[in-house]
Parts: structure tokens; C-alpha cells; sequence
């Protein structure tokens, strides 16, 4: 595990969301696998989340809920941490 000595920064944290949401890993193997805090790479992984919403909302105009409904969740599948 990470501490706060070894923790990534903002880059790396970013690289490592893209990487997980583009691998098959759950978060807990791609944490083991990277040597991660898996608590850090799921709030790292809300904070994305967070942050492309508020993007898409300002570009879009289009108030958007932050947390879909269970049908909505349930088609985004295990890639969004909502």
C-alpha cells in the first residue's frame, strides 16, 4: 500500500483511473496489482467521476443528477463509482 511518503500525485492518480476503467481489473486487484490504497483509488475514481459530470454539465447547459437512478446504474455497469 501507498503512504503518504510514496502517494501519487494528481497526474498519477488521473493515469491511474484512466488505466483501471480501461483494464478489466476490479479496484481491488488493480490497487494490489499497482501497490495502491484501494480507499484512495476509489475516492481518486469519484473525484473523476465528479469532475467529468461538472464538465459535461457546463458544456451541455443540462443540469445533471449525480447520482442516477438503480436502472440507470445498473446499465453504466461496475465502471462508474457513483
Amino acid at each position: 500500500m501507498a503512504n503518504n511518503e510514496t502517494a501519487p500525485g494528481a497526474e498519477a492518480w488521473q493515469r491511474h483511473v484512466e488505466r483501471w476503467r480501461e483494464g478489466g481489473l476490479s479496484v481491488p486487484d488493480y490497487c494490489r496489482e499497482h501497490g495502491l490504497d484501494i480507499g484512495a483509488m476509489r475516492y481518486q475514481i469519484r473525484r473523476a467521476t465528479r469532475r467529468a459530470l461538472a464538465l459535461f454539465q457546463e458544456e451541455a447547459g443540462v443540469p445533471i443528477s449525480e447520482f442516477p437512478d438503480e436502472a440507470t446504474r445498473a446499465e453504466l455497469g461496475r465502471r462508474t463509482i457513483w
